[in-house]
């Protein structure tokens, strides 16, 4: 399916494009054909571009939520390990209870699966 377009130009131009197309053994249309493809081209390059810029500004808002998550979960891991450590000099040295075991390993988990997230969420936007 092909649609007429018409484009106005100077008489030097037209004069420029018929030498050029004889000289090539094209014709004037073939030129304007492709010079309108090419219009086309640079418009969709730029339009990708345009996306590939907001995967990456996505992509750097993700990153800092997961930087600012991994930050919280390591503080808070510092105050157990705190919460530990003052316990442990209470008990003189007897091995940590089983909720304080637990409340670790769940921190360890927590930041797994915001790590696992972040993968998936990046995985997703490709």
């Amino acid at each position: 399916m092909s649609k007429v377009i018409s484009i106005r130009i100077s008489e030097s131009t037209q004069l420029t494009l018929e030498m050029k197309a004889k000289s090539e053994g094209k014709s004037v249309s073939d030129f304007v054909k492709q010079a309108v493809n090419d219009s086309l081209d640079t418009h969709k390059i730029d339009k990708i571009k345009a996306e590939q810029r907001e995967q990456e500004q996505e992509l750097e808002k993700l990153l800092k939520r997961s930087h600012m998550s991994t930050q919280s979960i390591i503080s808070k891991l510092s105050k157990a390990d705190q919460a530990l450590e003052d316990w442990e000099e209470k008990t003189n040295g007897l091995s940590p209870s089983f909720s304080t075991l637990v409340i670790i390993i769940l921190a360890g988990f927590s930041t797994f699966f915001s790590l696992l997230n972040l993968i998936i969420t990046f995985l997703t936007i490709k």
